[in-house]
């Protein structure tokens, strides 16, 4: 996987035709975990 700099907006996972942009916002997590292979949603 390939990390490029993204975009702070929109939020959300974006696909521009190149690639997904994930801008992400808490104001309490201390961390954020991404799962590319996984296919089970996550709550």
């Amino acid at each position: 996987m390939e990390i490029w700099p993204g975009r702070a907006y929109p939020l959300g996972a974006t696909f521009d035709g190149t690639g997904t942009n994930f801008a992400i916002y808490s104001s309490v997590a201390e961390s954020v975990q991404s799962l590319p292979d996984t296919m089970t949603r996550i709550e």
